[in-house]
């Protein structure tokens, strides 16, 4: 099994999915009418598990969790597709292999596995050759490209719950258009006999199409098919596109009947062409919606699906708006249609993904749903602890970060633990705790990771993790911190003669609530003061280290709100960090918080926050991070630096803890 550290420690299955999954998994053997067991060997395969099982079934190797499926805009790693035709209906299960793996070379290896186990599972054994070189073409495109651009993995897995043949994609949006098109084409040359119309098509659609995904569905060489997926990059006429099956009015009919009345991104459509292996042409093309483009209640997508069957003439659906809101939710929609005129008829294919707890939980009072969020979000965390009580996330030059990513996380468990009353977030935290303090590495001080150096930021978070868990700390430590202080106010967060040596209001925020008590009541007045001459017109207070001021302001309003320094707040900022159309959990965490501290109205910043968590508990990591260049003193009016990502979304997820988890302070909850 996978313990809390993130290794392999027995031969037992690794079932990191969780309870969504298993529902849908039992929705996938009522619609296959399979035995639950059949349908869990055959996911175990799909997703990895029996790969995993393998390659850790020896002495402990380590596993490197944090890894996100781009299956799902949820971040699940499965699909359960029922296609219903004129005559009958099949089930199949699509799934991103080793989707919980977080190191992008460990993740391919062990979905090259997954994906070998499945086509020897499901009689595909012959198309294994095409698989492997489509792969090295997708992945090794150029020596420039790393399998780390892949952010949400790189491949999807599917098979048939009564039927042989495998169908296998991979994502190739990460290389962009222009190279895209070209290994695609590159590739089905070399497969497809005649070649002339698939070069023909590809001259077509690079005019006003981006590819997504490209793969193949069959048993065989001889009677499989090659698919490219992909996006309109500007509006077209389907009549425009030049492929008589998307030219078809049903298709047009379908469109009609979905969309409706309603809007829809470019990108919520998702077109696809398949090529016969035995003939080089076109066999059929299908397009498919994003349920979540689309404003529909299970109700709705019940009769939706219901009148396309009518139309279309189709075999029913066992499909019910309870089943829909209790085991499973519609992810994509999509209408299939051969494009030979002697063989005509359509498919309708449903992509049902598992419910999120989110959506189970939307009839449940607010703290309820809060605490329920909190909770997930704190097992998340403690499932990417390593075994030495670290975490460590991002990917700058100099390395991951440790020490300071540590600190910042068990910060988070531990006032999560304190205000929810979690014992496993305290053990965690204090787990934590012990790396940082066994582990310091340097005579006094804490940086970003053992090699960097000591910085005030990374020290300031530790001892704030110190305080909260009631251990003492050193005094040298705490004259460490306070060597960073700047007599007219503010921490800098190094020594150097450049601008990282001038005091950021981002980290005097930080390191202040890591001072004794003594400490802070000297300096409460000139740190004040120091703040104020950065607040921006709007009230915000910029960052030296991160993209928006989001991040700054939240902890600045914090501090004054805990030490008691001002009362009542107007609505300092919130105009603008509404504008700038907060899309990453990050930001949402920090303006939610922004909002409550200034006493406004939480209610859409709250569930816009729980609508952006992922089924595993986790937020998606973002790019908000700036190593600022150090001839760099005002980033936030001239930026100047790279940006980088949580990559295992550690501080994303952590900053959301901790803001929900001040939600929970006081006993009446006004939401």
């Amino acid at each position: 099994m996978l313990d809390r550290d993130g290794v392999s420690s027995t031969t037992n299955r690794v079932r990191p999915d969780g309870e969504s999954v298993t529902r849908l998994l039992s929705v996938a053997a009522d619609q296959a009418m399979q035995q639950n067991s059949i349908v869990d060997s055959a996911s175990a395969v799909l997703l990895g598990h029996d790969a995993v099982d393998k390659e850790f079934a020896g002495p402990a190797g380590s596993l490197h969790l944090g890894g996100v499926s781009g299956l799902n805009n949820d971040g699940s790693p499965l699909q359960l597709c029922i296609s219903s035709t004129a005559t009958g209906k099949s089930v199949r299960l699509i799934a991103d292999p080793a989707w919980f793996i977080g190191e992008s070379a460990q993740r391919l290896r062990l979905s090259r596995r997954a994906l070998n186990d499945a086509m020897i599972k499901f009689n595909a054994e012959r198309l294994i050759p095409i698989a492997t070189d489509l792969i090295d073409r997708v992945t090794q495109q150029d020596s420039s490209l790393s399998v780390d651009r892949f952010q949400r993995g790189m491949m999807w897995v599917g098979a048939g719950l009564n039927d042989n043949g495998i169908a296998v994609y991979l994502d190739i949006q990460p290389h962009g258009p222009k190279v895209a098109w070209s290994i695609v084409e590159q590739w089905m040359v070399s497969v497809l006999p005649e070649s002339q119309e698939c070069r023909a098509v590809f001259a077509r659609l690079r005019e006003f199409a981006e590819p997504a995904s490209v793969g193949f569905e069959g048993s065989a060489p001889e009677s499989s098919r090659l698919k490219i997926y992909w996006r309109l990059s500007k509006a077209i006429n389907l009549s425009d596109i030049g492929i008589d099956a998307l030219s078809d009015p049903i298709v047009a009919q379908f469109l009609s009947v979905v969309v409706s009345g309603n809007t829809m991104n470019l990108s919520g459509a998702v077109f696809c062409i398949g090529f016969n292996t035995s003939t080089g042409s076109i066999k059929d093309a299908k397009v498919d919606l994003c349920a979540h483009c689309l404003p529909y209640d299970n109700a709705q997508w019940v009769s939706i699906i219901t009148q396309l069957c009518q139309r279309f003439e189709l075999q029913p659906y066992n499909v019910s708006a309870e089943l829909l809101a209790l085991k499973c939710e519609v992810g994509f929609i999509g209408l299939g249609v051969n494009n030979s005129r002697e063989d005509t008829g359509a498919r309708l294919n449903l992509y049902l993904r598992p419910t999120r707890e989110f959506s189970l939980q939307k009839n449940q009072p607010m703290a309820e749903r809060v605490r329920a969020s909190i909770k997930q979000a704190s097992n998340f965390l403690l499932d990417l602890q390593n075994q030495d009580g670290s975490w460590h996330d991002y990917q700058l030059p100099v390395g991951s970060s440790t020490q300071w990513v540590t600190a910042f996380v068990a910060h988070a468990l531990t006032i999560s633990a304190k205000k929810c009353g979690t014992e496993a977030g305290l053990q965690g935290a204090r787990r934590a705790a012990t790396f940082l303090l066994e582990q310091q590495h340097y005579s006094s001080g804490w940086g970003y990771n053992h090699t960097t150096g000591v910085d005030a930021d990374s020290t300031g978070w530790t001892l704030r993790l110190l305080k909260a868990l009631d251990i003492p700390f050193r005094t040298g430590d705490e004259a460490c911190l306070f060597d960073h202080w700047h007599k007219m106010g503010g921490f800098s967060t190094y020594h150097e003669a450049n601008f990282w040596a001038a005091p950021h209001p981002c980290v005097s925020v930080a390191c202040f609530t890591g001072l004794s008590e003594v400490h802070q009541q000297e300096l409460i007045p000139t740190l004040k003061k120091h703040l104020d001459e950065f607040l921006q017109e709007d009230g915000t207070l910029p960052s030296y280290w991160w993209r928006t001021h989001h991040y700054s302001t939240y902890h600045y309003l914090k501090l004054l709100t805990t030490l008691g320094i001002r009362s009542e707040f107007s609505e300092v900022g919130l105009e603008t960090l509404s504008d700038h159309g907060s899309s990453s959990a990050f930001e949402s965490a920090y303006q939610l918080g922004i909002i409550k501290l200034c006493q406004g109205d939480i209610d859409g910043s709250l569930s816009n926050l729980l609508e952006q968590q992922r089924f595993d508990g986790g937020w998606l990591g973002s790019t908000e991070l700036r190593v600022t260049e150090d001839t760099c003193q005002q980033p936030w009016l001239t930026p100047q630096g790279r940006l980088y990502r949580d990559v295992y979304g550690t501080i994303s997820t952590a900053s959301a803890l901790l803001v929900l988890s001040d939600l929970m302070e006081g006993e009446n909850n006004d939401w």
